[in-house]
């Protein structure tokens, strides 16, 4: 199934040229592995600094992918960074 992900101000990394982008994923697959998925294609988001969110809702890990689209009826999601994500180390 293809997922369309969206980044919010705060998560886009600096890999990305664009403020969306398309994942083809397995509908049994979990959320987990989608944010492996996608930290594979931006390398500096790491899956631990980020959550996935549907109109507000947030997306447990463990749910698979095809909850997405039976469940939410919907294949768009927002990658949101959450409070483990710092800019500790970015040079001004």
């Amino acid at each position: 199934m293809i997922i369309t992900l969206k980044f919010d101000s705060r998560s886009k990394p600096s890999t990305a040229n664009c403020n969306s982008f398309q994942l083809d994923i397995d509908a049994n697959d979990s959320i987990e592995n989608l944010k492996a998925l996608i930290s594979l294609r931006y390398s500096d988001l790491d899956p631990d600094n980020f959550d996935l969110y549907y109109k507000g809702q947030f997306i447990k890990t463990n749910q698979k992918c095809i909850f997405i689209q039976e469940v939410l009826h919907t294949t768009e999601l927002e990658i949101v960074a959450n409070s483990r994500m710092t800019d500790c180390c970015r040079l001004i």
